[in-house]
């Protein structure tokens, strides 16, 4: 993905051009293939372009018409319906830029023009003569976009580090650990107190040194989708995955995939593997998996690779066991490309980002958030028995018995009373929840403000936390920063389980085909029929993304308690973590097989409490102050 950056002084600024080059220094890595900027005396805007599709070559950005200057780091999938209801020539639009499109339809409709487009982007509009500058995101927030506000400039670029290099004396937003640990933070917040994340579905306009801030999109049942059978339904999602993958294939470089063996990635791969094999072109895939020879209680994916490579000759699989890599490399160096505190798997995400570089992949897919929006294991028990339909309820609950091979009592506790206020109110008394504190490390004088929001109260509708996660913009800040990460390497990221078409059909879909046929994650076991083998369309386990990760750690546990036990971390064990805790579980690291057990959870607790620690370390000798 491309980058944009830019400067707005309320007064002329002698110095515009210097701040430029300052934001432009700090996204040397972004200048894959060209850039451009614009600057007057009270304002500059700056662009680092990758290119992935024909229309991103027309012309230069920034772009200028008239009094107005855009620029924009945007795919629009709607360009043919656009271009009618624009009024423009078909000749003369092959001329233009997404961008320029964005640009006419911001004269024609306003501040309501990203209602009217259908991609990703992120863009930001300057008027040249009333000094007004627009920005906006598509939907979900897919192109990430960050900015601050001061009495007298508004500073914005698709990374923070570009808005950091006009700023002093940062100070850290403590927000971004709740984020990073519990993913309950305010996703508006960024590590830095004063910059602020444009979320997916907002706009934002800055005049006369005043920011405000608008929602224009939001999830929710449209009722967009009418349909009487189960099939029908069945096909319709079948035919948004395939779209949803093909609208993001590029012609730029090599396409390639993050393929784990599960079925959501498989589902990309297999719409991928066949759409590319119609261009007759392969499809590079990449996965996660132990040392050749390795001997220990984890297994790897290597059997699900294959059976996809028998079912699509046209993959070239990659295996990438990630070296001598592991959780306690220099977190500082994932901190650089994420913009956040790194999860544990870093280093094998950018093991496998080196491979795909290395095979000229220039657009990476991934099965990410297929498990959030589309193949959860949910069922709609609760919502049916609400509204009275109990035989539609008790239809599930038997199939789903069967399936689990659970008793029938126990399925009606686990899908159904368990999500009741009644049941959970009683739990309560009979079992005290345990302090986040105790499995975090986190002190507990700490997390005390926080806790309101670190409660778990069960999901009673299958789209409950779908809805939540999409407005609140939690998606959004999760593919903006893989775009981010990605682009170190000259590389765009493409998620289609987050499609904003096919979140809404997700939204509009009866509640029980969660559980077609009988089946947990039967809607899109049932939808790709012939697109993965059968081995991966009915597999119940999961092996872990990165196998060996904790042996990975604990053979260099003692290196890392060392560490912590130094001077270094002392104001950060005084008032954010348990120094006595973190050690404590770093001795207790243990390698397991299988998938979220109690032994993983905890592990995985303690490598993220690490990490932080060595982030807030490293923020703290660049001057960050806490």
């Amino acid at each position: 993905m491309s980058a944009v950056y830019g400067i707005l002084h309320k007064y002329e600024y002698p110095a515009i051009a210097d701040q430029l080059q300052q934001i432009r220094a700090r996204l040397i890595h972004r200048i894959t293939d060209g850039e451009g900027s614009w600057h007057d005396p009270g304002a500059g805007l700056g662009f680092c372009r990758l290119n992935l599709y024909r229309e991103q070559e027309a012309k230069q950005l920034p772009f200028e018409s008239g009094n107005l200057v855009i620029v924009a780091d945007c795919r629009l999938d709607n360009r043919e319906t656009l271009i009618k209801q624009l009024g423009t020539g078909v000749k003369e639009n092959l001329q233009f830029t997404d961008a320029a499109i964005i640009l006419l339809a911001y004269r024609k409709w306003g501040k309501r023009c990203p209602e009217y487009l259908d991609g990703e982007f992120a863009f930001v509009i300057l008027d040249k003569e009333t000094r007004e500058l627009f920005a906006a995101t598509d939907p979900v927030g897919h192109r990430p976009f960050f900015y601050f506000t001061g009495t007298d400039r508004f500073v914005f670029c698709s990374e923070i580090k570009g808005v950091l290099a006009v700023m002093q004396q940062p100070v850290f937003d403590e927000e971004h650990l709740i984020n990073s640990h519990f993913l309950r933070g305010k996703q508006e917040h960024t590590y830095v107190k004063e910059i602020r994340a444009l979320c997916g579905g907002k706009t934002l306009l800055f005049s006369q040194g005043i920011c405000t801030v608008q929602t224009y999109w939001q999830l929710t049942a449209r009722n967009k989708y009418r349909f009487s059978k189960d099939d029908e339904w069945i096909t319709q999602l079948r035919t948004l995955l395939i779209r949803s993958v093909e609208k993001r294939i590029s012609d730029a470089g090599n396409t390639g995939i993050s393929l784990s063996g599960g079925l959501d990635s498989g589902t990309i791969a297999g719409i991928l593997a066949q759409a590319l094999a119609a261009k007759n072109k392969p499809l590079y895939t990449f996965t996660s998996v132990l040392p050749a020879g390795y001997q220990g209680i984890e297994s790897d994916e290597r059997y699900y690779i294959g059976e996809m490579t028998r079912m699509y000759p046209n993959i070239i699989s990659t295996f990438v066991d990630a070296g001598d890599t592991g959780p306690f490399d220099p977190a500082g160096n994932a901190f650089a490309a994420d913009e956040n505190i790194p999860n544990a798997y870093f280093y094998l995400e950018q093991a496998l980002l080196t491979a795909a570089k290395e095979n000229g992949v220039r657009t990476f897919f991934t099965g990410l958030g297929g498990d959030s929006a589309v193949s959860a294991p949910k069922c709609g028990v609760y919502p049916l028995i609400s509204k009275g339909a109990f035989p539609a309820a008790l239809r599930i609950v038997k199939s789903l018995s069967v399936y689990d091979n659970i008793s029938l009592f126990n399925t009606i506790k686990h899908e159904y009373l368990s999500r009741t206020p009644l049941w959970n109110t009683a739990r309560s008394f009979v079992r005290k929840p345990q302090h986040p504190a105790v499995s975090s490390h986190f002190k507990p004088a700490f997390l005390k403000e926080y806790l309101p929001r670190l409660t778990d109260r069960p999901e009673r509708h299958p789209n409950e936390n779908l809805i939540k996660n999409t407005n609140s913009g939690k998606f959004g800040r999760i593919t903006g920063a893989l775009a981010n990460r990605n682009a170190w390497y000259g590389i765009t990221t493409c998620d289609p389980f987050f499609d904003r078409d096919l979140l809404e059909f997700m939204t509009d879909a009866p509640v029980h085909l969660y559980t077609a046929h009988g089946q947990r994650r039967g809607f899109i076991r049932a939808a790709i029929e012939g697109i993965v083998p059968p081995e991966i369309r009915w597999r119940r386990d999961k092996l872990p993304y990165g196998p060996d990760m904790i042996r990975r750690a604990r053979n260099k546990a003692g290196i890392m308690a060392a560490e912590l036990s130094s001077s270094r971390y002392d104001f950060i064990f005084e008032r954010f973590f348990s120094r006595e805790s973190v050690l404590n579980g770093l001795q207790l690291l243990e390698p397991f097989a299988g998938f979220r057990s109690a032994t993983s959870v905890q592990s995985i607790r303690t490598l993220q409490a690490t990490l932080s620690a060595q982030v807030l370390a490293h923020l703290e000798e660049q001057g960050f102050s806490f």
